[in-house]
């Protein structure tokens, strides 16, 4: 048709009146705007493969997530029942969403109507009733040991500051207060909200490691009778102790279970020190000094990745949540 249009276009500039070429040009001006709005018909109805594919992966996501949550719910006592009956129909939507979609009809609409459902908030909310009784039980298992510990005589001359730690319990336990109240009033949204807040932060548990472990460590420095020799190796681990009293829980943490090993090769490195065949004590210094450098580093980089987990992030659009294992 492009081609006609360029043939009568010079015929029509020569011969203006001419009655053939001005019904070709008629017929030209009538069918291209008819295949223009066809083309764009067409663009607004395509959808690309990758959406569509994106999209099922979600479907299939929730349904995963839903039966996984349905087994636990069969377990329950206390409304279990009514949790398995609304997920079995949440179950029921999401598959026929499925399959709209395979059918390949009306893709975009079928698409946006999935999209606009919301189910991972359905889903979250079916998380909420099953895991956090189970988890609030869980941390307050471990709020009690870790009470349980402060008052120990034997953690008491470690250089830890308990007594911040007794603060931070009991910001933990208002945490849950609210967690509870929430999920009492059937506020799961705002009760798993409260809970991810603390959980980002750390887990309870956390603390207590860190003490028991500190509490080995001192137990083990009593072996090593050189004075200096002991004190390098407290430097070197003091990155632990200055971050758990700043109160940078899971830094200490995580310190601690990235250089335990690191640790103890060195206290028995310690404990040749001077001997035959032992290590000489300027070797000795340049390895520990080398260990305290490599945890602050450590440190320093875990503070910042902390800091930017706890500023507030932009929203985005949820696809698949990571689900939040019971500790």
């Amino acid at each position: 048709m492009s081609g006609v249009l360029a043939v009568a276009s010079p015929a029509l500039a020569k011969a203006p009146d001419n009655s053939f070429w001005s019904a070709i040009g008629k017929i030209v001006q009538d069918i291209m705007p008819a295949e223009e709005e066809g083309q764009e018909m067409m663009d607004e109805d395509f959808v690309d493969p990758r959406e569509v594919q994106q999209a099922l992966r979600e479907i299939k996501d929730i349904k995963k997530e839903l039966n996984r949550l349905t087994k636990q719910a069969k377990k329950l006592t206390n409304g279990g029942a009514t949790m398995v009956s609304d997920m079995n129909a949440l179950l029921e939507q999401v598959a026929g969403f499925e399959n709209k979609i395979n059918e390949g009809i009306d893709l975009r609409d079928n698409i946006q109507e999935f999209r606009d459902a919301q189910l991972w908030e359905e889903v979250n909310k079916f998380r909420a009733q099953i895991e956090i009784p189970k988890e609030i039980t869980q941390w307050n298992k471990e709020i009690k040991k870790l009470e349980k510990m402060l008052g120990q005589k034997k953690y008491q001359s470690l250089g830890l500051d308990l007594e911040r730690v007794k603060t931070k319990v009991a910001e933990v336990k208002d945490v849950l207060a609210k967690v509870q109240e929430f999920y009492n009033s059937g506020d799961y949204e705002s009760a798993m909200g409260e809970f991810d807040d603390v959980r980002q932060d750390l887990y309870i548990g956390e603390i207590s490691n860190v003490i028991q472990r500190t509490q080995e460590l001192a137990r083990r420095l009593k072996a090593v009778k050189n004075a200096e020799i002991k004190t390098q190796i407290q430097e070197a681990f003091s990155e632990v102790i200055s971050n758990f009293n700043e109160g940078e829980y899971r830094v200490a943490r995580e310190l601690m279970d990235e250089s335990w090993n690191d640790i103890m090769r060195t206290i028995n490195q310690a404990l040749t020190v001077g001997k035959k065949k032992g290590v000489s004590k300027e070797n000795f210094i340049q390895m520990t000094d080398k260990l305290e450098e490599q945890m602050k580093n450590k440190a320093e980089e875990k503070k910042v990745k902390m800091q930017e987990m706890r500023e507030p992030q932009p929203p985005v659009q949820e696809t698949s949540p990571t689900t939040q294992p019971v500790q």
